[in-house]
């Protein structure tokens, strides 16, 4: 049975389609830098280019504003987005900027880097159905942050974080998977860089190796259910070297790829008894462990300026 989430998802994919299929080739490549071949792009062939070699600053606006991004930041405080784009090769930054309504200077709210690349999917029991390789979105880096915010004892800092986020995570991740299907790629592929990065891009992105996919289930069963951690106490717990395996071994965050396609292929192995089976194996055999008064301690530590 579809759950009120599945549902709201599933309206929230519905509408983005809609406004996809109302946005032109012609919208989306508008740039206000006209772009002329001189000597030197002769010479560097990433001067001039457009982001991902399609979208124009402009265009990029007319997204953010017809997916509702710009309406989202708006709430939090940020008006006059400006786009900021580079390439270095194969790799393309978009830094957005926005002025607070408060006053003031524009600040940086987004920054993200992402490639084309090919996956090649070698993983055990997947031969008979993963396709040879696929053509993807890499997202290499991913920065969402609210400036002029707070950290509070409600919401604390997350690992790797300078600011708080903004919360609209889902929704860049909305325009990733549109984007996939405007430049008529395979799918969308990524990395956490911590625990709590993986745990919200699991509800999108399935890990590609389900004995990582395992291990996760095992660590959120762990901090998450067993402990009843918070996600940003659970990411800390891993940080702070205080999970253990069975073996007594400290775990470490290691991130893996994680994965969403447009390819049948992709979704066939997801939900094979093969891909659960490899999942339920990891996750039994890794059994994590939280050294909870160690943990207990340092966070009361930490978190004693947030509580006067």
């Amino acid at each position: 049975m579809a759950t009120v989430e599945d549902l709201a998802r599933e309206l929230r994919e519905l509408r983005h389609r809609k406004v996809a299929r109302s946005l032109s080739h012609v919208d989306l490549v508008r740039s206000s830098n006209e772009i002329s071949l001189t000597e030197q792009d002769l010479v560097d062939g990433s001067r001039g280019r457009l982001f991902l070699d399609y979208y124009g600053d402009e265009g990029l606006l007319t997204a953010f504003e017809r997916y509702g991004l710009t309406a989202a930041i708006a709430r939090r405080g940020y008006v006059d987005l400006c786009v900021v784009t580079r390439t270095e090769d194969e790799r393309h930054m978009l830094v957005l900027n926005a002025r607070p309504v408060t006053g003031g200077d524009p600040v940086r709210v987004l920054e993200m880097v992402v490639r084309r690349d090919t996956m090649l999917p070698h993983v055990p029991g997947s031969e008979k159905i993963l396709k040879p390789e696929y053509a993807m979105l890499t997202v290499d880096w991913l920065l969402l942050e609210n400036p002029r915010a707070s950290f509070t004892k409600e919401r604390p800092r997350l690992p790797g974080q300078a600011h708080p986020g903004l919360a609209v995570g889902w929704r860049i991740l909305a325009l990733m998977f549109r984007v996939v299907e405007r430049l008529e790629l395979d799918g969308l592929v990524t990395v956490a860089e911590h625990l709590h990065n993986a745990e919200l891009y699991a509800r999108e992105l399935p890990f590609l190796d389900p004995v990582h996919g395992g291990r996760l289930d095992a660590l959120l069963a762990a901090l998450r259910v067993r402990e009843g951690l918070s996600v940003a106490q659970a990411s800390w717990a891993l940080e702070w070297g205080l999970v253990r395996d069975r073996e007594g071994e400290v775990v470490h965050w290691r991130g893996e790829a994680q994965v969403s396609t447009r390819e049948k292929t992709f979704s066939t192995w997801i939900e094979s008894e093969t891909y659960a089976q490899y999942a339920r194996e990891a996750a039994a055999t890794f059994s994590p462990v939280l050294d909870r008064p160690a943990f207990d301690a340092r966070w009361a530590e930490e978190h004693e300026a947030l509580e006067t």
